[in-house]
């Protein structure tokens, strides 16, 4: 296995400190000292590479936002797709703390101002491309608008998760989202198409891309 160059790791470790300081305490209760003392740094090693707590919040955006671009490319029913993407996504916000900071980051933008950030556009525009290839496919209901279906699906999707966290912190994610998706596909997908739809979603074929690169 290739040794990752020292200023890749200081940087990795910096982000993921950040990003259980934001998982735990928010944008404003996180603090640059508490970052610095969690990655076990010193200040000038954390400065170096991030210049402010806003510099720090913009890269985890920024690594959801890789994450979204990528996670629906691949070959298949493009419904089933969003299905098993949608899944992937819970089990991150379940086991990876820089997808959730970046949900509390989304969730508490009023607290910090950078027009640079774009919470839920990534996820709405990789989901409109899904349905776009459904339609293609011949899955989606005739009249569905898939820039319309992204936005509900997108929005839905967020108050599921949201509310899986509020009552049993996150212990009941997967079938939550499950539950999402038996609502939600009667009205955008054919019949015919919904049958062969596995709403629990095909985790175990799947593998999601790294969140952080760089």
């Amino acid at each position: 296995m290739a040794v990752q160059p020292r200023a890749l790791w200081t940087r990795r470790k910096i982000l993921d400190a950040a990003a259980k300081e934001f998982d735990l305490h928010g944008y404003t209760g996180a603090t640059m000292d508490a970052i610095q003392n969690r990655a076990g740094l010193t200040k000038g090693a954390v400065y170096f590479h991030f210049t402010s707590k806003a510099d720090l919040a913009r890269a985890i955006f920024s690594a959801e936002e890789s994450w979204a671009s990528t996670a629906g490319v691949r070959d298949g029913s493009a419904v089933q797709i969003a299905v098993d993407t949608s899944h992937d996504y819970a089990e991150a916000l379940i086991s990876d703390s820089t997808i959730r900071a970046g949900v509390r980051l989304a969730i508490e933008q009023g607290t910090f101002e950078d027009p640079t950030m774009t919470a839920y556009e990534p996820w709405i525009e990789m989901i409109c491309k899904l349905f776009e290839k459904a339609a293609e496919q011949g899955e989606l209901r005739p009249g569905v608008d898939p820039a319309q279906a992204a936005r509900g699906v997108v929005a839905a999707f967020v108050g599921t998760h949201i509310i899986s966290q509020v009552l049993t912190q996150r212990a009941d994610l997967h079938q939550r989202v499950a539950e999402f998706w038996d609502l939600m596909l009667p009205g955008l997908v054919l019949d015919e198409a919904a049958v062969s739809i596995d709403t629990g979603g095909a985790r175990g074929r799947t593998q999601r891309p790294p969140l952080m690169s760089t």
